[in-house]
């Protein structure tokens, strides 16, 4: 039981940050051509993804009752 629910929570938490990281690296080449270092600001996007995935993901869970 709670093995089957923590894959759904695994897929879900992945399938979040998924979306969250095109998201994030596309916002990172952004800030890359601001300041003028474009892998700089794709690793910051990718990070940046994570989270927004993480809090997409927190956002769901909440909402979902």
């Amino acid at each position: 039981m709670t093995d089957e629910k923590n894959k759904k929570f695994v897929w879900r938490r992945g399938m979040a940050t998924s979306m969250g990281i095109p998201f994030g690296v596309t916002f990172g080449i952004i800030v890359g051509a601001v300041i003028g270092n474009i892998g700089l600001g794709i690793v910051f996007g990718m990070m940046f993804g994570v989270v927004i995935g993480s809090v997409v993901d927190a956002y769901l869970v909440h909402h979902k009752k």
